[in-house]
């Protein structure tokens, strides 16, 4: 009797995990489309993944938690599939409703992954990716320590990524100028805390041939 009940748990243990593969391998494709739809983006989403899990790393942060990380970067800007691609590719800056338009794209990441349970560590830390230190980010405005540690280190690596890209609207600038505006948003923009920890590792970027995400 127990070696049957045994064997009915593993089975179910199998189905839940082959659903949760299929469901993340779902939208890690729908991920992939998004990017497609802006080729100025493409490989952002893993790179700001690797910047993370380095800065994460760095900190000492728990092996769990780096995990949730990389998988937040990976999945970050999932919701800008909901976003027309005139917005998303507007070679200009964005008016007052197109920025309000775009900036829905977290909310619609959480949306997406909503259903996943298995997921909601890395929603957590998607839906703050855009929220500020001083609290005039969004979706929700929060403050300082209301934003997870997580959330904080994937601002800072989408926003140097961001940087240090080709976008429709300009030119990448250098590296050394995208970390002295990250340096000098500490307390502003971003945790100083986490740009401190984010220019030490810095230098470890360079390695990323030699690192394995998982």
């Amino acid at each position: 009797m127990k070696d049957s009940v045994s064997f009915r748990s593993s089975g179910i243990t199998h189905a839940k995990q082959c659903v949760e593969e299929g469901y993340l391998q779902s939208v890690m494709a729908l991920s992939a489309a998004m990017e497609a739809k802006d080729p100025y983006t493409r490989g952002h989403c893993d790179r700001v993944a690797y910047y993370s899990q380095q800065v994460a790393r760095h900190m000492g942060m728990d092996k769990a938690i780096v995990k949730q990380l990389i998988l937040a970067g990976q999945l970050h800007d999932l919701g800008k599939i909901g976003v027309d691609k005139k917005v998303l590719c507007k070679p200009d800056r964005l008016d007052s409703d197109e920025f309000d338009h775009i900036a829905r794209h977290p909310m619609i990441a959480w949306q997406i992954l909503e259903p996943a349970l298995f997921l909601s560590s890395v929603r957590d830390i998607i839906i703050v990716h855009h929220e500020r230190f001083d609290g005039k980010g969004y979706p929700k405005g929060l403050l300082g320590n209301r934003i997870c540690p997580a959330g904080k280190i994937l601002a800072v690596a989408d926003c140097y990524d961001a940087m240090t890209t080709n976008r429709p609207y300009g030119k990448h600038m250098g590296k050394k100028r995208a970390l002295s505006i990250i340096k000098g948003e500490k307390g502003n923009q971003f945790d100083p805390d986490i740009v401190d920890a984010f220019l030490q590792a810095h230098p470890f970027f360079e390695d990323r041939e030699s690192q394995d995400l998982f």
